[in-house]
């Protein structure tokens, strides 16, 4: 669960009890609060020429709430006194009502606070991963300009086409073992910027100052950078090795050396669970996950052109998986339950259950060949993306 619904929850929660042990009486004025904060927030930008698009909206939204929010907690508290010590006799029914109230206000408070917080580009996408938070949007649209569309993966994700292999159900259990949430904090967000559009797939450390990711998400890179976890400002990267044969890319980032990469296992075992870690539609995500084989006998044919990239299985060296993978997967790392690499995400199935994996003898062999100047990670011109086929 994000971290963002647990406070969330914890918020609503604790105002539910609170409003229990406080009764009716006494949640009338927060609840009133609440109710013109909500309201004050959604028509003061009303007064804007540009009304919610303007860029100054959530400033005057925010400005809206506390000040109706204040009056209307004002005039209930003024005009509810000797009510409010009758219902201070009513007993049960008074607490349930009490907790409704407050809960009520614990949702308006983390709707608006979110409006706030997800407007700072470090932690946007912590919010938009929120459940609770999407379901309040859902009910009423928060305050403020649209914020603009999140960027979508360019062919960030191919998916084969052919008979799936046998693998045996993933263990969930995996996901909460304390090496995987260690291992998280070394995968990355990758973004590439090129002339065909955005890319934003996933990566992970795998040497001093150096990011293994997939060569389709390092593709015609103009311009790269990296976020550790998905947070924060993106780190300048470098392409400096590019095997688009095997589906392997390292990027340099030296504001990362010195962080300890991945353990790599040298020989993964078929049928190991594990974790498969990443940012699929570009919002962070750890999902169980198994390895299967790593044969060259796996048959299927990509559904559309990478350029550079085999159309076929037939005769590459890859590893089967299986769990949950979508675009903006691609180049992190499946781990087992002690943060150990055990493949690279690369194709995914049809049905998106499963896929094929980047062995981690191609990714050793990468991090040894690794130099330290950028190298051509190709073009978008139609003469590349023909190639393709060939």
């Amino acid at each position: 669960m994000p971290t963002v619904d647990l406070i969330a929850g914890a918020v609503v929660v604790g105002a539910l009890a609170w409003g229990f042990w406080a009764g009716l009486g006494r949640t009338m004025t927060p609840a009133a609060f609440a109710a013109g904060a909500v309201g004050g927030a959604l028509a003061a930008p009303l007064v804007l020429r540009e009304g919610q698009e303007s860029s100054y909206a959530l400033v005057v939204a925010v400005t809206g709430a506390l000040l109706a929010g204040a009056l209307l907690g004002a005039i209930v508290e003024r005009w509810t006194f000797r009510l409010r010590r009758r219902l201070r006799r009513v007993g049960l029914a008074s607490s349930i009502a009490g907790a409704l109230l407050g809960g009520a206000s614990g949702l308006a408070a983390v709707w608006l606070v979110a409006a706030v917080i997800v407007q700072v580009d470090a932690l946007r996408d912590r919010v938009e991963d929120s459940e609770i938070v999407a379901q309040l949007d859902a009910v009423v649209t928060p305050p403020g300009p649209a914020k603009p569309a999140r960027e979508r993966p360019f062919q960030a994700f191919a998916i084969v086409e052919g008979p799936e292999p046998r693998i045996r159900a993933v263990d969930p259990k995996v996901v909460r073992a304390l090496p995987v949430r260690l291992a998280d904090r070394r995968v990355v967000k990758v973004r590439t910027v090129t002339a065909c559009g955005t890319v934003v797939g996933s990566g992970w450390i795998g040497g001093d100052g150096l990011v293994v990711t997939n060569a389709h998400v390092a593709f015609a890179a103009e311009v790269a950078s990296v976020q550790v976890q998905g947070f924060g400002e993106g780190l300048a990267a470098t392409p400096v090795f590019y095997d688009p044969s095997n589906d392997i890319a390292l990027l340099r980032v030296p504001l990362l050396r010195g962080t300890p990469p991945l353990p790599i296992l040298q020989r993964p075992k078929e049928n190991t669970a594990g974790a498969i870690i990443g940012f699929p539609l570009s919002r962070h995500r750890i999902g169980a996950g198994r390895i299967g084989a790593t044969s060259t006998e796996f048959k299927g044919r990509l559904a559309y052109t990478i350029p550079g990239f085999p159309r076929g299985l037939s005769g590459r060296l890859v590893t089967a998986y299986r769990g949950f993978a979508l675009p903006g997967n691609s180049g992190g790392p499946i781990v087992d339950r002690r943060g150990r690499v055990l493949a690279t995400i690369s194709i995914g199935w049809r049905e998106r259950g499963g896929g094929y994996a980047v062995p981690n003898r191609f990714v050793r062999s990468a991090l040894r060949r690794a130099g330290t100047k950028r190298v051509r990670t190709g073009s978008c011109q139609p003469s590349d993306m023909d190639r393709a086929d060939r």
